[in-house]
C-alpha cells in the first residue's frame, strides 16, 4: 500500500470509533515517509502527509484518554517546531500540520500546568501563539487555546502577581471578548478562570482598556457621536485600509427638500424627523467599503446613487437580493402590498453574503429593523407575519443607527485581531 492508503485506512478506522486500530496502521507512516526522503522527496513535499499523521494519531489518543498523547505531541513539536521558527509551514499545504503544531503547545501547556511547570507551561502556550494564521486558514487558529493561555497566566500571577498580573488580565480579556463572539468553538469551562473573570482587579482592569471604552457609547449618545466614536476606534486599531475593504466613512450630499417631499409623496407618508434632518443637514452615509462584510448603507436618492431612495420593505429586500420568490411562494399578492405600504426601508447591515439586516420605519414613523438570512426562510416569514399583525417599530433613529455602528466597531476588532494573527 501506499502513503494514501495507509492514511486513509487510520482515517476510516478512526471514524468508525477503532482507535487502537487507527494507531496500529499510522505506525507504518514515519517509516515509509523515511523512504520517500531517501528516495529523493523534498522535506516540503512531506509536510501535509506528517500533519495528518499526527492529526489522526493525537484525535485517537484523545479519543481513548491515553496519557501517550503528552508524548505523541513532545515528538511533533521536537520533530518540527524549528520549522515553524523558520517560517517554513505556511503556504496552504501545510494546513493541518500547523493546526497541530499548535495543538501539541497547548497539550505540553496542560501538562506542565498539571505538573506545577509554569515555566515551561508558558514556553509552551507563548510558542503556540507565534504559529500564526498561514494562507487558506480563514478560522481563529487559537480558539481551542485561548482558556488554555489564559489558565497558564492565571497561575502565573498567583506565583508571582507583579511580574504577570497584566499578562494574565490580558489572556483573560482575550478569552471572554473570543468567547462572546464564538462561544461554540472558544469555550470557558475552567472554574478558576471563571472566577478570575469577576474578580474587581480584572473588571478595573477591563474598563481602562481604551478600546473597551468606546466598543459601547453613553446612554445619551447621539448617531453622530456614535460615528465619531467609530472614526476613534479605526484610528486607535489601525487596521489597514487594504484589509477587509476599507474602513472610511463616506458623506454624500445633503437631499434637497424637492427631493424629500418627491419622496413622501411616493410613499405616501412623511420621512420621520429624525431621519428627514439626517439626509437634509448631514447627507446619507456609508461606513465601510459597502461590498464588504460588516459595512452600512443609508440608500440616497439617484443624483448621488444607483440604489432606491426609500422602498416598501418587502420591494427593498428583493431588489437587494435580485429578487426573493418565496414571498410570492409564501404570502398573498395583498399581504406583500399591506407590507410595502406599512413598513418603508432606507436602508441596510451587509452581515455577509447570505444575510443583511434591512433598516426600516413604520407609517408612525417609529424605527425598527429586520434581520433576513437566506437560508433561514422561517425565521423571515415568521418576523413578517407579526409585522402583518401589527408594528414592532419602537426604537429612535439614534437608537437603530448606534446598535449599526456597534456592530461596525465590533467588526472592526475582528479583523484587527485577524489581521494580527496572521503570519
Amino acid at each position: 500500500m501506499g502513503i494514501y492508503d495507509v492514511l486513509t485506512e487510520a482515517e476510516q478506522s478512526l471514524q468508525n470509533g477503532h482507535y487502537r486500530a487507527s494507531l496500529d496502521v499510522l505506525k507504518q507512516v514515519p517509516p515509509m515517509l523515511e523512504d520517500l526522503r531517501r528516495a529523493g522527496e523534498s522535506a516540503n513535499d512531506l509536510y501535509s502527509f506528517w500533519g495528518w499523521y499526527y492529526q489522526y494519531g493525537s484525535a485517537a489518543l484523545a479519543a481513548l484518554n491515553d496519557p501517550a498523547l503528552v508524548s505523541w505531541a513532545r515528538e511533533l513539536v521536537d520533530r518540527f517546531g524549528t520549522d515553524v521558527a523558520r517560517d517554513l509551514l505556511f503556504c496552504q499545504d501545510y494546513i493541518v500540520l500547523r493546526q497541530e503544531l499548535r495543538s501539541a503547545h497547548t497539550t505540553l501547556a496542560r501538562a506542565a500546568l498539571e505538573a506545577n511547570d509554569v515555566p515551561s507551561a508558558i514556553v509552551q502556550i507563548e510558542a503556540c501563539f507565534k504559529i500564526k494564521s498561514g494562507t487558506g486558514e480563514h478560522l481563529d487558529p487559537f480558539s481551542s487555546s485561548y482558556e488554555t493561555k489564559a489558565r497558564v497566566y492565571l497561575k502565573a500571577s498567583q506565583i508571582d502577581p507583579k511580574r504577570y498580573r497584566s499578562k494574565c488580565h490580558a489572556a483573560l480579556h482575550l478569552l471572554e471578548k473570543k468567547s462572546a463572539a464564538d462561544a461554540y468553538r472558544v469555550r470557558m469551562t475552567d472554574h478558576d478562570v471563571q472566577c478570575a473573570l469577576k474578580e474587581s482587579a480584572y473588571l478595573e482592569y477591563k474598563s481602562r482598556d481604551p478600546i473597551e471604552k468606546l466598543r459601547r457609547g453613553p446612554k445619551d449618545e447621539s448617531w453622530p457621536d456614535a460615528l465619531a466614536r467609530y472614526q476613534n476606534v479605526r484610528k486607535k486599531l489601525k487596521v489597514p485600509a487594504d484589509y477587509g475593504g476599507s474602513n472610511d466613512v463616506r458623506v454624500l450630499d445633503q437631499e434637497t427638500e424637492a427631493r424629500l417631499a418627491d419622496v413622501e409623496r411616493s410613499i405616501g407618508v412623511p420621512i420621520p424627523a429624525a431621519l428627514r434632518e439626517c439626509y437634509a443637514r448631514h447627507g446619507a452615509f456609508r461606513v465601510r467599503d459597502p461590498d464588504a462584510w460588516g459595512s452600512l448603507k443609508l440608500y440616497a436618492s439617484a443624483r448621488f446613487d444607483p440604489d432606491p431612495f426609500v422602498l416598501g420593505i418587502v420591494s427593498a429586500i428583493e431588489w437587494v437580493w435580485g429578487g426573493r420568490p418565496e414571498f410570492a411562494a409564501s404570502f398573498t399578492p395583498e399581504q406583500l402590498r399591506a407590507l410595502n405600504a406599512q413598513y418603508f426601508c432606507f436602508g441596510h447591515y451587509f452581515h455577509d453574503d447570505n444575510a443583511y439586516t434591512h433598516l426600516m420605519f413604520d407609517r408612525a414613523g417609529r424605527f425598527d429593523s429586520l434581520y433576513y438570512h437566506q437560508d433561514d426562510w422561517d425565521s423571515a416569514q415568521a418576523r413578517l407575519r407579526a409585522l402583518l399583525d401589527r408594528s414592532e417599530a419602537a426604537l429612535s433613529f439614534d437608537a437603530l443607527m448606534i446598535e449599526c455602528i456597534d456592530a461596525l466597531i465590533e467588526r472592526l476588532v475582528e479583523l484587527k485581531q485577524a489581521h494580527d494573527q496572521e503570519a
